[in-house]
């Protein structure tokens, strides 16, 4: 049986919002928007719409100032 180089990659891969660069989801930072309308980091086991953000700094800073996170944590409907 053939078995293809992305069936063995076992961390799924996401995106920063601020950078855009791909990476595995355990090295991103995971932030949700709470009932109360914050951003939080979030953990592991939340389920629901977040976003990633590399834990540089200035990846941070440019999602904030960019209202990035507003986008990408919309309301779905």
């Amino acid at each position: 049986r053939f078995v293809s180089s992305t069936a063995a990659h076992t961390s799924p891969i996401r995106t920063c919002i601020a950078c855009r660069t791909s990476a595995p989801q355990a090295t991103l930072l995971r932030f949700e928007r709470r009932a109360t309308g914050d951003v939080a980091l979030a953990g592991r086991a939340h389920a629901g719409r977040t976003a990633y953000v590399c834990p540089a700094q200035g990846c941070f800073e440019r999602a904030v100032a960019r209202q990035l996170f507003t986008r990408a944590l919309h309301s779905p409907g």
